[in-house]
């Protein structure tokens, strides 16, 4: 049991991780959201609560359905390279589902950074998407370094809105005219990958024999308490909060999707 922060005392609700994919994939694809783009968003919102970042997670679907069904986000997303220059390049996304656009971009650097052993792609006319770390392990996964720079360079550079042009998720009938730079590195070029792993084991042992603070017991390197929390979450389901659940049951009621809930 856990107490809510009105007051309540609510049992804690664990949901199978693979159903509420499957369900998450389908209310988008429902709405419009190509097959495979419908997954790729799913998976993005639902790895996010594993992880522990329930921000980014699940409660977000339905802001995004919302600016679908407001038409502030094109469903269909259709890329533009309006800038293609070696390791260089620049995407309009025209509105379009902003996790698509950044899976792009991401694949796009590393793609470049192979070649020319850096690669940069900005986005510009996205949307909010999700969680950073869905693309910086994306890229780790591959030996390379990849960096998702803020406002100067996602939106300035690349054209799109910045500081009070952007607008919040939350704001669903507004367009979110956000912007992306992807960078990515290969570490291959500046030393061995083996030897670059030795070296950030060093780099992360350092981290973890800082004495922590009174009234804790670790001290944590960046990703680790994800990579703890995730196999657990998988194993035993993922917690969600009641208004998350309730806004998933809207949902599935709404798209004719209720045999498809997680929640059932």
């Amino acid at each position: 049991m856990h107490i809510a922060s009105q007051g309540r005392i609510m049992a804690s609700i664990r949901v199978n991780h693979e159903r509420l994919l499957d369900f998450c994939a389908a209310v988008y694809a429902g709405a419009g959201v190509r097959d495979a783009d419908a997954r790729l968003v799913a998976d993005t919102l639902v790895q996010a609560d594993p992880w522990g970042h329930q921000s980014h997670g699940v409660l977000r679907l339905g802001w995004y359905l919302d600016r679908i069904r407001n038409r502030v986000l094109d469903p269909v997303t259709k890329p533009e390279f309006v800038v293609d220059a070696g390791a260089m390049a620049l995407v309009d996304g025209h509105d379009g589902v902003g996790h698509v656009l950044t899976v792009l971009a991401a694949k796009e650097a590393v793609g470049r950074a192979k070649r020319h052993g850096i690669g940069a792609v900005g986005v510009r006319s996205s949307n909010h998407f999700g969680t950073c770390m869905n693309y910086t392990t994306m890229a780790e996964h591959k030996g390379y370094a990849i960096v998702a720079m803020v406002d100067v360079l996602s939106g300035v550079l690349t054209g799109s809105g910045f500081l009070s042009a952007v607008h919040s998720p939350y704001k669903t009938a507004e367009k979110s005219n956000c912007g992306h730079l992807m960078i990515a590195i290969d570490i291959g070029a500046f030393q061995p990958l083996a030897e670059f792993n030795a070296r950030m084991e060093r780099f992360a042992d350092e981290i973890k024999a800082v004495p922590p603070a009174r009234g804790f017991e670790e001290v944590f390197y960046p990703g680790e308490i994800e990579a703890r929390n995730d196999p657990r979450n998988r194993r035993d389901g993922i917690e969600l909060p009641e208004d998350t659940r309730a806004d998933l049951a809207r949902i599935a009621r709404e798209s004719g999707l209720e045999s498809k809930s997680p929640l059932a």
